[in-house]
């Protein structure tokens, strides 16, 4: 019997790990940016580090499972990133349709795809840091699966799955940049064109007027130098901060795809809280990182000019 992996340290409350993580190899199941890992896995890892490198990679079959996008990000800029969930039975109805909680991504039996990616234990350790596996509370958790490949084998391998902290109740529209990586990257990886078909279903949130972009990339920026701070109240006021700003739906529930149209009253709702956010944020960094209060008020009456949450959805 294998002794139990070891813990990475780094995370307040860490979650025990699957034993796969302490075998000399790791198989990794990568379905979201890192569904064609050639493309990705160089450019991952700590700066200086040379990116992670994999020893093989292949097509491999997830049955059971969907493409789901409810690990909640940073809205507008990344409003969702992949995960996996459990096919229900209606899920089947409809292949890569949307029922109001969910469009996620699966093939008509009830299969996503993804690549099977074998890596060194060192690599695949940097391959988890790089998903926040060394944060305090990581967003994803290892959870332990089993693949099937083209020449029908079976392989176990570790998924990356949203925590329940970090979920949101249904799917939400992925970034453009995202979903373009998901979707060249399956055509890369060979993927069935039935589950192609269904990936270029997946609604997609254009990109934010450019003299928008660096207001919320540098919010991003600033929340997680808080909360990596090594003093506890900044980490929490960090944490707070960033539930209160990037909070679906409180300010972004527009951005979630639903079965509905979307009516005046909702557009009117999204252009008024979209404004709120920008205004927040603004003041948020003429206290915290000193910007000059004329450049925030400009940044805020160009956001609330310019960034309707209801009109980035394509």
């Amino acid at each position: 019997m294998s002794k139990p992996a070891p813990l990475l340290t780094g995370a307040a409350a860490p979650r025990p790990r699957p034993g796969l993580v302490h075998d000399d190899y790791v198989w990794n199941f990568g379905y979201g940016s890192n569904i064609y890992p050639p493309a990705k896995l160089h450019l991952r890892g700590a700066p200086g580090s040379g990116g992670i490198d994999f020893e093989e990679f292949q097509l491999g079959k997830l049955r059971g499972w969907r493409l789901s996008f409810d690990f909640a990000a940073f809205p507008p800029v990344e409003p969702s990133m992949g995960s996996i969930e459990p096919v229900r039975e209606s899920d089947l109805v409809e292949v890569g349709g949307k029922d109001g909680a969910h469009f996620g991504v699966h093939d008509s039996e009830g299969c996503m795809y993804g690549a099977l990616i074998k890596l060194k234990r060192e690599d695949y350790d940097k391959l988890w840091r790089s998903e926040g596996g060394g944060n305090r509370s990581p967003g994803y958790a290892e959870v332990e699966v089993e693949c099937e490949t083209s020449s029908g084998d079976t392989v176990r391998a570790v998924a990356f799955r949203v925590v329940e902290t970090r979920k949101h109740s249904g799917d939400i529209a992925p970034s453009l940049r995202y979903r373009s990586l998901i979707v060249e990257g399956a055509h890369k990886l060979g993927v069935p064109e039935e589950y192609q078909v269904a990936l270029e279903r997946i609604p997609k949130v254009l990109p934010l007027p450019r003299l928008v972009r660096p207001l919320f990339a540098s919010s991003i920026m600033l929340f997680f130098r808080m909360r990596r701070s090594d003093s506890d109240s900044v980490q929490n006021l960090g944490l707070v901060m960033h539930r209160l700003v990037f909070n679906y739906e409180m300010l972004f529930h527009p951005l979630r795809i639903t079965a509905e149209t979307r009516a005046s009253e909702n557009e009117a709702k999204g252009r008024k809280l979209a404004a709120a956010t920008i205004r927040a944020l603004a003041t948020c960094f003429t206290i915290v990182e000193g910007f000059p209060i004329g450049s925030a008020m400009f940044i805020t009456w160009r956001g609330v000019k310019y960034c309707d949450a209801t009109k980035l959805i394509a």
